[in-house]
């Protein structure tokens, strides 16, 4: 849906809670009055990059214009604003991908999750011209905003105008100032609310000197915004964004699982199986058009007397079905609501982080326990997995990957805070997932060629290939543990020192 847009132009002024209005009469009559109550979540990245770049995005119900309402930047007191209906149902508090798309330029793929709740008793008053026209809109508002739990209340007033001009503003102005009541110094009731929240986000940040939640909470915030920007993209099918939103899917679920002890479990362990089921049709969508990708690769490097038939037109066709068939289902995923309580949940993860107590040391000192445990689950794996030497050798060896793929992923989150070294043992772990992904793939591609080849059979063509196929997989596979095996041994040799 295309948002309805419109320019306002309006001016906001600070006022006492008891203060009197200053009389108008000279420049305007006192029209009819209204009286609503309204609530509006307002919608920001963690460390408010809409409000430092004059914008604001808020679900507002109550008076006559409830619904999603974005405000752009323009030239003096005026404003672009956008405007969509209100969402219902499990979706009604995720913010609609086409207002965040407006601001995709200033937010990138950072998360935008609820930051603040304002209740505003307001009292609208038409200020009238002399034929009786309303020229502008003087709104009383007595504004309550909670954020994590406290509550801070003022009175503002705020001068919309609607027919009348910008020298009526001036005169409006000049007049409310004279009255004790000067022009705010907050362009918006967010940035009101926010107060020393926004001055601390304008900082640079200081990780060395961070707590594990913030640490912890940054790196999630970053995976979280991933799935949130890459929607699109991802219903679209587009191959690499799929791969990104289920890598941070990962991300997320070993993140909440390594640090699961300074997290609330109740809230985080059901997230993780959420996060599970979504990684799962990602997973499936995706894994057809990468082993087409690598079967069609390697069709092209066999000997032409290795090649019978037209054996790489096959085996696209066939994985390429079944990546329409996985597509779809994630389709219908993404539309359930089942996923949308997933977008909630993310965003009230990073909204509200449920972490213990603990979670407030300094991550400098908390953080290498963590560390040092993931790492050596996964020399653990790794010992089990040398001495399977039958057929389940195989799972095995994808544990070890899963395991490295955790302290990867636990590395990297540490890294702005554990510097250089951390980001070393990051990139070491990353190898060892690469190479025995690469030995994975190769185990996907076999379990997939008899099938393929049972396919040709039954087509009347020739299923010969696929057997060349099939060896040449067991080949690359060994050759893929045995490159895994030498980034274990350099990764093991990092971290022991």
């Amino acid at each position: 849906m295309t948002p309805k847009r419109s320019t306002e132009t309006e001016r906001k002024f600070r006022i006492d809670a008891d203060q009197p209005i200053p009389e108008l009469g000279e420049i305007v009559t006192l029209g009819k009055r209204k009286t609503y109550q309204l609530s509006a979540v307002y919608y920001d990245t963690p460390d408010l990059l809409l409000a430092r770049n004059r914008r604001t995005l808020r679900r507002r119900t109550g008076g006559h214009d409830s619904g999603w309402h974005l405000k752009l930047p323009g030239d003096g007191d005026s404003r672009t604003e956008m405007q969509l209906p209100l969402t219902t149902g499990s979706r009604a508090r995720l913010v609609p991908e086409a207002l965040r798309a407006q601001v995709a330029e200033v937010i990138g793929e950072a998360p935008l999750v609820p930051v603040v709740e304002l209740r505003t008793r307001r009292t609208e008053i038409q200020l009238t011209g002399p034929r009786g026209g309303s020229l502008a809109v003087l709104c009383d508002d007595t504004v309550t905003a909670t954020r994590r739990g406290t509550e801070e209340s003022w009175r503002e007033l705020e001068v919309e105008l609607t027919r009348g001009d910008e020298e009526l503003l001036e005169r409006v102005t000049e007049v409310l100032a004279a009255g004790g009541v000067p022009v705010s110094a907050s362009v918006s009731k967010l940035v009101q609310a926010m107060g020393e929240r926004l001055a601390e986000a304008e900082e640079p940040p200081r990780p060395r000197k961070a707590s594990t939640a913030r640490v912890l909470g940054d790196y999630l915030a970053t995976q979280v915004g991933v799935l949130q920007a890459l929607e699109p993209q991802v219903r679209a099918g587009e191959v690499e964004p799929v791969h990104q939103v289920r890598v941070a899917t990962r991300r997320l679920r070993s993140t909440l699982r390594t640090f699961r002890s300074v997290l609330d479990r109740e809230v985080t362990d059901p997230l993780r199986d959420e996060l599970k089921w979504y990684a799962g049709l990602l997973g499936a969508t995706r894994d057809p058009a990468v082993l087409a990708e690598l079967l069609r690769a390697e069709v092209a490097d066999l000997p032409a007397t290795a090649v019978v038939g037209s054996v790489d037109t096959q085996l696209d066709r066939a994985l390429a079905e079944q990546q329409q068939a996985a597509h779809q289902q994630l389709l219908a995923a993404m539309d359930s609501p089942r996923y949308a309580r997933l977008g909630t949940a993310l965003m009230e993860l990073i909204a509200e982080p449920p972490f213990g107590e603990y979670a407030g040391a300094r991550a400098k000192g908390a953080l290498p326990e963590f560390l040092e445990r993931a790492d050596r689950r996964v020399l653990k794996a790794w010992k089990k997995a040398r001495k399977s030497e039958d057929e389940a050798s195989g799972p095995a060896w994808h544990l070890v990957r899963k395991r490295a793929k955790a302290a990867r992923y636990a590395w990297e989150a540490a890294a702005p805070t554990l510097g250089a070294d951390a980001a070393e043992i990051a990139t070491a772990w990353k190898r060892v997932t690469q190479t025995l992904g690469i030995a994975q793939d190769c185990a996907l591609v076999r379990e997939q060629l008899p099938g393929l080849a049972a396919a040709a059979t039954a087509a009347g063509q020739s299923a010969f290939t696929h057997g060349v196929l099939f060896q040449l997989q067991s080949e690359r596979e060994e050759t893929a543990r045995t490159d895994g095996v030498q980034a274990l041994r350099a990764a093991r040799k990092l971290i022991q020192g």
